[in-house]
């Protein structure tokens, strides 16, 4: 399921879905936010989130796994995913530089591949119940990262 295009600006008549058994891809430049997927609870395929637009939030509160892999590419100022505990591939989160965020993954348990962290995010607090990684932790780009 593809969500693609400069004038889409909501997606919130799609909140009824649940599960998807393939893949989805958010690529809509003036999307302001993702309210419509806020029920989703398992995804089969990947997850691929891309927003443009500053000062907004990702947030899809009930996903618990995803089949494949996860990417985002955005500025957003809060990427909140509380209840996921899986993701069967690669975890990409490229954040861009320039503003701070709030992440949460704290529910994630399983990485089946590897996780790429690219850009300002600035704390690894963010996977607290962490404990497979199927692959490598890279993080990059990220020059005012504290510590390790």
């Amino acid at each position: 399921m593809g969500i693609t295009g400069s004038d889409i600006l909501n997606i919130d008549s799609l909140g009824q879905i649940t599960e998807v058994h393939g893949s989805i891809q958010n690529n809509a430049s003036n999307l302001m936010n993702i309210n419509g997927r806020s029920n989703l609870t398992e995804i089969e395929g990947s997850l691929g989130i891309t927003f443009s637009l500053i000062n907004h939030s990702i947030t899809l509160p009930s996903l618990a796994e995803v089949g494949g892999n996860f990417e985002i590419t955005s500025s957003a100022t809060s990427y909140l995913f509380n209840s996921l505990s899986s993701i069967n591939g690669n975890l990409v989160i490229h954040h861009y530089e320039g503003n701070t965020a709030t992440f949460d993954f704290n529910s994630l348990t399983h990485i089946g591949s590897n996780i790429t962290l690219i850009g300002s995010i600035f704390d690894l607090n963010i996977f607290l119940l962490l404990t497979v990684i199927h692959g490598s932790f890279e993080i990059s780009l990220n020059y005012s990262f504290p510590s390790i």
